[in-house]
């Protein structure tokens, strides 16, 4: 048998569904040998994706797959409803009930809602979210095809073969294994068809619809294909797919993730470690979360390694989007019943900016991704600005876009203010955070982090702002807010218009200075540092460098963070208080 096997994938997700179910079944096959699966290496080739075995899968392994020595990667779903369609002799642990699991995820959820934190939370079914998205718009499709799989055991070893022989060649032969089948199936006279319905949760651009391969006529039929891939794209979505509802509602996402070179034993581990932390979110969160707690999980799992594995400590020091894990495919369903409707395929990227040049950067690495999910989880996308904030957060976390960060940040600070002034919860970046995320997103911007005068500025920003605001909700009326100075000083910062933004700039520090003045001749004291002429100088000179756009721009990001001798944040809402029951 071959040590490497290829499968071809597009933009959608159902190819990389494929790969991961046949990955589960050369890892099943490895562990009838008594081989590691870890020997097996998943490599994205571009178009298609390359497995590559440590020890090949042995023709003495496949021939004697049979009626006592058969693998079942997945399971049977039993529902009171189809419980006379399953085989007769089907083994208990091939099975999952249905009801038992409702059951379980109901008896979860009633103690998360009625908040009874010092009673023992029964055990959260981990495949709920699984089965409860096959049934029961996929249901039928998925006990036909499994009945196909587990009727065919007696002769797996031919089942098996074809699987091997099919994804054994690049580009993968669809065509001709289903002539073979074909042939088979008259030969053996197991009268089992070779195409099978595309189900829409495994295919999201294959439902019911006007799909037709060649646009000679419109049908509204649903897409067949090769039963054997659906196969695997079932256990592929059994073992590995993120799926949850999206919060207030019955629409579903669905995540899969595309790693870009990683063994099995990691995928596995790492992926019982994240699919918790997943939980009911609005739609734009549930991508940028995603995202965000993948990579934190990712990171811990291999820095738990790393010290004894130098190899992969080179690893997490380059892109761990370019070397391990590059995102998710997804794809977002409306519900319409007792069935689904695809609204929208995409793609979402790990941050591209996390690396870990040194086990010693690991610790404030993990502080920045908790801090940009607290800073996501506090945004209601029913509110349309905090809907644009979402969107801009997306566009940088999955596309390394510090420009969409500059633009996030800076219409964060009217929306920190307006909350504020309301009495409402808002959230603050920190200014470690900021410096880090611009330095590892573009480290050229790092000498101007480095500034004095830079900082000194951004420093009164902050006082006239934010910290003003933060006074007077504590009854200190001292020294007047300053409503609007970022988006007045990123609005005047033109390519071009360093002229006009230094004005803009030296009348803010000439009423902050005046301010100063006017507090130290009242009250004796200087309870806020001035901005002097050096700083002054020092913007000037960075002005000439880097232009006003993205002197402003940084001035405001880091001029309505919070420096960690600041005022302690509000605490956020607990988590499970926005956790839905799946029911």
């Amino acid at each position: 048998m071959s040590s490497s096997y290829f499968v071809n994938v597009t933009d959608s997700f159902a190819d990389r569904l494929t790969a991961q179910g046949l990955q589960h079944v050369l890892a099943a096959l490895l562990e009838k040998q008594n081989n590691p699966t870890d020997a097996i290496l998943w490599t994205d080739c571009g178009g298609y994706v390359r497995f590559d075995l440590d020890v090949p899968i042995s023709d003495e392994t496949v021939q004697g797959l049979g009626a006592d020595n058969y693998i079942m990667p997945i399971r049977f779903i039993r529902t009171e409803k189809n419980a006379g369609d399953l085989p007769s002799n089907l083994p208990s642990r091939f099975m999952e009930d249905y009801e038992d699991r409702k059951a379980q995820n109901a008896a979860f959820y009633e103690v998360v809602r009625t908040g009874q934190r010092d009673a023992e939370l029964p055990p959260k079914p981990l495949m709920w979210d699984v089965l409860r998205t096959i049934n029961p718009a996929a249901l039928p499709g998925w006990t036909n095809i499994l009945s196909n799989w587990w009727v065919l055991r007696e002769n797996q070893s031919l089942v098996v073969g074809l699987i091997l022989d099919l994804y054994s060649q690049l580009p993968n032969p669809v065509n001709e294994a289903e002539d073979y089948w074909r042939q088979l199936d008259k030969q053996h006279g197991w009268d089992i068809k070779p195409d099978a319905t595309c189900q829409q949760f495994f295919n999201p651009d294959q439902g019911k619809g006007q799909n037709r391969a060649k646009a000679d006529a419109v049908s509204v039929g649903n897409m067949k294909g090769f039963w054997l891939p659906e196969f695997l794209k079932m256990v592929g979505f059994y073992r590995d797919a993120v799926t949850r509802t999206v919060a207030g509602g019955k629409d579903r996402k669905i995540f899969v993730i595309e790693p870009r070179r990683m063994s099995y034993g990691d995928h596995a581990a790492i992926m019982a470690r994240f699919k918790p932390t997943i939980t009911s979110e609005a739609s734009t969160r549930f991508d940028i979360l995603a995202a965000l707690r993948y990579c934190l999980v990712l990171l811990d799992y291999y820095f738990e390694r790393a010290p004894e594995n130098n190899p992969l400590m080179a690893m997490l020091g380059e892109s761990i989007q370019q070397n391990l894990v590059g995102g998710f495919r997804t794809a977002f369903y409306m519900d319409l019943g007792n069935a689904v409707a695809t609204m929208n395929v995409s793609a979402i990227a790990l941050p591209g900016w996390v690396r870990v040049p040194e086990p010693a950067d690991v610790p404030a690495l993990r502080d920045t991704l908790n801090e940009l999910i607290t800073f996501t989880r506090q945004f209601d996308e029913k509110n349309s600005d905090a809907f644009t904030l979402l969107q801009l957060l997306r566009d940088f976390v999955s596309g390394d876009d510090l420009d969409a960060f500059f633009r996030l940040t800076n219409a964060f600070s009217g929306y920190y203010m307006g909350q504020r002034e309301r009495g409402k919860y808002a959230y603050q970046l920190t200014t470690p955070t900021i410096e880090r995320i611009i330095s590892m997103t573009n480290p050229k911007l790092s000498d101007i982090l480095q500034s004095e005068g830079f900082r000194n500025i951004a420093a009164a920003i902050r006082q006239s702002t934010v910290l003003a605001q933060y006074r007077k909700a504590s009854g200190d009326r001292l020294y007047d807010i300053r409503y609007g100075l970022g988006q007045n000083l990123t609005r005047v910062a033109r390519k071009g218009k360093e002229a006009e933004f230094m004005a803009a700039l030296a009348d803010f520090i000439h009423l902050y200075n005046a301010e100063n003045a006017r507090i130290y001749e009242v009250r004796k004291v200087q309870y806020r540092k001035n901005v002097t002429t050096n700083d002054l100088n020092e913007i000037t000179a960075l002005l000439d460098e880097y232009g006003a756009p993205t002197i402003a721009r940084m001035l405001v990001a880091y001029g309505y963070a919070r420096q960690l001798k600041d005022e302690a944040p509000e605490e956020m809402p607990p988590e499970d208080s926005v956790i839905e029951d799946d029911n």
